[in-house]
């Protein structure tokens, strides 16, 4: 779906959310950091900051409760990216700084 429809498209956002739901259900946090990572980029790509910042602060929450050091990478990258596009650049900055 993401190759035929793109990351932006109703569809994919609304599979990432339903995965997600279904991960936790049943207790597969292992596919969590995939799927949260999957409704950031969703969200950045509808131009969606403020929810998509919600993704990038549990990612780094996800990183940080496993002392998965990749996760946590991928969570400071995706948080400091959406306060960049959100125009604070000295947040931005700082988290940049911490990847």
């Amino acid at each position: 779906m993401l190759a035929s429809r793109g990351y932006s498209a109703s569809e994919a956002g609304e599979t990432h959310a339903r995965a997600s739901v279904l991960a936790e259900q049943l207790g597969r946090s292992d596919h969590l950091l995939v799927l949260l990572y999957g409704q950031w980029a969703y969200h950045c790509l509808r131009a969606e900051h403020r929810l998509a910042l919600s993704y990038a602060e549990r990612l780094e929450q996800w990183g940080e409760a496993r002392h998965d050091t990749v996760a946590l990478m991928l969570g400071h990258f995706a948080h400091a990216a959406t306060t960049l596009w959100l125009g604070k650049f000295v947040e931005a900055r700082a988290v940049f700084e911490q990847c």
